[in-house]
């Protein structure tokens, strides 16, 4: 895979409090600005129902 040039923003992921939302974080996407594009709740174990 070729290197990014120039800024390309990044991304970041936490896990939620586990007590009240069990198995679940958090994604942030960012711009080169560093302006939040993208944001996801996802299971941090995607392998059950």
């Amino acid at each position: 895979m070729p290197k990014p040039m120039g800024q390309t923003g990044g991304w970041e992921s936490y896990p939620l409090d586990p007590v009240m939302y069990p198995g679940k974080k958090v994604v942030f996407q960012y711009t080169a600005a560093m302006e939040v594009k993208t944001l996801v709740f996802t299971l941090i174990d995607k392998g059950h129902d």
